[in-house]
């Protein structure tokens, strides 16, 4: 059986999700603010920024923030996530686009410190799809995760730096 699932692995190619851009992130944050969605549009850009797995992103609330101005930087607190409870260690992750710092120290000013960055997951989710539905990204086949790979994708394309990018994903492997 474990040479057959081998042969399966080898022979099949994976369906995973594709990176979302820079441009698509920022026409799908646009027309959630235009929808009157901001905090939507903030998750948005913390996923792709962050370089978030979909888990973690869908369980941020104000209280795991911490950003002492407007520029940022934001540090946010995963706690023990899929890699962190491998180690026995709490992971965290630092935002330093300004934008994205700006809206984030707007949001936990105006919040309680247990409120969610995101509504639930489903109608998260939700709100993801019909976003992609509504200006015309559906053919792509984009998901939750998109927002991570693509946002590794921008970072590497920016800073060329494989290591950094390994560090600031928190990949353990440079094969993964």
């Amino acid at each position: 059986s474990w040479r057959l699932l081998k042969a399966w692995v080898v022979h099949e190619i994976p369906n995973r999700a594709p990176p979302l851009s820079l441009e698509c992130l920022e026409i799908m944050v646009g027309y959630s603010l235009f929808k009157q969605r901001p905090q939507f549009a903030l998750s948005l850009l913390v996923g792709f920024f962050g370089l978030l797995r979909t888990g973690e992103l869908l369980s941020i609330t104000a209280n795991q923030v911490s950003i002492a101005s407007p520029q940022g930087p934001a540090v946010i607190s995963l706690g023990l996530t899929k890699a962190g409870k491998r180690q026995g260690a709490a992971e965290s992750v630092t935002i330093h686009v300004e934008d994205v710092c700006r809206r984030l120290y707007q949001w936990k000013g105006t919040v309680a410190s247990r409120v969610s960055l995101t509504p639930s997951p489903y109608a998260w989710r939700k709100l993801f799809n019909d976003t992609l539905n509504a200006v015309g990204f559906s053919a792509v086949d984009y998901r939750p995760y998109s927002l991570r790979r693509g946002g590794a994708t921008h970072f590497f394309t920016v800073q060329s730096s494989f290591d950094k990018l390994l560090v600031l994903g928190r990949w353990q492997s440079a094969k993964t």
